[in-house]
């Protein structure tokens, strides 16, 4: 696995001890889901997303790995 990869695997697995992602989510698969737009854009060459798009996109993967309050 790539080291960024592994970092933000290891942030959501953080997130996951304390709680806030259930157990059992698929760490790498929402790493993917949120780097993924992000990667697309930057490979068509368009604009950096604002913060409310970004926002926007985390609070979906949240949603879709049934974090509490998402």
């Amino acid at each position: 696995m790539d080291p960024r990869v592994e970092e933000a695997v290891a942030r959501l697995r953080s997130a996951q001890d304390q709680g806030q992602i259930p157990p059992g989510a698929n760490l790498p698969l929402a790493v993917e889901m949120l780097y993924g737009p992000v990667y697309y854009c930057h490979v068509l060459r368009k604009p950096v997303q604002d913060e409310e798009t970004i926002a926007d996109l985390v609070a979906h993967v949240l949603r879709a790995l049934g974090a509490p309050g998402y």
